[in-house]
């Protein structure tokens, strides 16, 4: 017997499908975040034959851009990877009170 409130939101399917999703090979995964790193990499190349401070200020930016947006990212899908937790544990503890045990018989048969 599920609680409205334990129903999954779109973002929380989103991210529970994300971690059930087996990517192919680690290439896609490289591709991924390469796509934003390779190009500072380049610059830093270059910064470091042709000393162009221009270019450097612009690999260093390009990093940090990216390092916002990973960390907004992750911090985002922590809520909802949170609220999951909490919506799988209520869901658990139901399937056990369902089959007769209370919460406090699970806790007193562990200890």
């Amino acid at each position: 017997m599920s609680d409205k409130n334990d129903d999954f939101t779109d973002e929380e399917k989103h991210l529970i499908s994300s971690y059930l999703h087996k990517y192919p090979s680690k290439i896609e995964a490289i591709i991924r975040h390469g796509i934003y790193i390779l190009p500072s990499a380049i610059f830093a190349v270059y910064v470091f034959f042709k000393k162009d401070f221009i270019a450097s200020f612009v690999s260093w930016a390009a990093l940090f851009i990216y390092l916002i947006w990973y960390l907004s990212y992750i911090e985002r899908y922590a809520e909802s990877f949170y609220s999951i937790l909490s919506k799988y544990e209520n869901r658990v503890a139901g399937m056990s009170v369902n089959r007769g045990e209370t919460i406090q018989d699970q806790t007193d048969s562990r200890q």
